[in-house]
């Protein structure tokens, strides 16, 4: 399974074409399972949207299996968060939160977002490439 992060599904929606966008809609065309979990879907919703963006976000998410994000993943996510501070690397606790529900799934991220390949150097959160 694959997770899609919410950067990319903005590109996506916002239709600008860069290299994961190009990967997700090969993964839709190929019909590989791909998934969001609940904070993923919160930060794709963010801000002021058109009706237009959010037909968009609704008709793409259809395709996405989605996941509960659990108190153990937030525990969990607490170390991950101390493990980059110790490490001198400041992220967003959210994306800690993110990594470890997909950590705890044995699922892939496919992101352009730097917070979670410096997760992925500290953990065993594995990015899609």
């Amino acid at each position: 399974m694959v997770i899609i992060d919410s950067n990319v599904i903005i590109d996506c929606v916002k239709d600008r074409e860069n290299e994961k966008t190009i990967i997700l809609r090969k993964l839709l065309n190929d019909n590989v399972e791909i998934g969001i979990n609940s904070l993923i879907f919160f930060e794709v919703y963010l801000g002021n949207k058109t009706e237009k963006e959010k037909n968009k976000i609704d008709k793409l998410l259809e395709k996405f299996i989605r996941f509960d994000i659990s108190t153990k993943n937030i525990v969990n996510a607490i170390d991950i968060y101390n493990e980059c501070q110790k490490n001198g690397n400041t992220v967003s606790p959210m994306d800690t939160i993110i990594a470890s529900n997909i950590i705890a799934n044995d699922f892939e991220l496919l992101t352009r977002d730097k917070h979670f390949y410096i997760i992925s150097q500290l953990t065993s959160l594995k990015i899609y490439i």
